[in-house]
């Protein structure tokens, strides 16, 4: 109970850190966290034809759209590349996720070796001792910024153009 008062209190005191809306969603500092550079081996430029938008999403793509343009989460663009997107539904039911296919970069992209850390050891260091951890509960990605000299690998192409993304792809 007392655990539970303890952050009840510290959520209420850092409120101002929380995003609860779109336009309270930040992102990393420039100046702790680098703009991250795609590494990839040489290759041809891919163009990948989009599935057709059924006409009755039209308008809720649309709505997506403006709001990732008005976050700067994407820019119009002019590359040699074009990548695939396609949205699935959310839970509810009445909102849909914006998926960016990065399977050809993916491709080309050269692999970090480094690993996660071990979970279990990094838990079982914590034992017998008050935790407390940093939790993202409205925004899961979109808060890391992507180097301009990878930015035209994700170039796509929408109902009101071709857009790259500003920030790293997830996945």
């Amino acid at each position: 109970l007392e655990e539970e008062k303890l952050i009840a209190n510290l959520l209420m005191f850092h409120d101002q850190a929380f995003a609860w809306t779109e336009d309270e969603r930040g992102s990393f500092k420039l100046e702790y966290f680098e703009p991250v550079h795609i590494p990839t081996i040489p290759h041809v430029p891919w163009v990948c034809r989009n599935i057709p938008i059924p006409p009755g999403l039209h308008m809720h793509i649309l709505d997506i759209l403006k709001k990732k343009i008005a976050a700067g989460v994407i820019k119009p663009s002019n590359s040699s590349y074009q990548s695939r997107w396609f949205t699935v539904p959310k839970k509810d039911k009445n909102k849909l996720q914006f998926i960016l296919n990065m399977q050809p970069l993916n491709r080309v992209t050269i692999k970090d070796s480094a690993v996660p850390p071990d979970v279990d050891t990094l838990a079982e260091s914590c034992r017998g001792h008050a935790c407390y951890t940093e939790l993202n509960l409205y925004v899961t990605f979109d808060q890391c910024a992507l180097h301009e000299t990878s930015r035209d690998f994700t170039m796509f192409q929408m109902l009101l153009g071709t857009f790259h993304i500003t920030v790293l792809p997830m996945g």
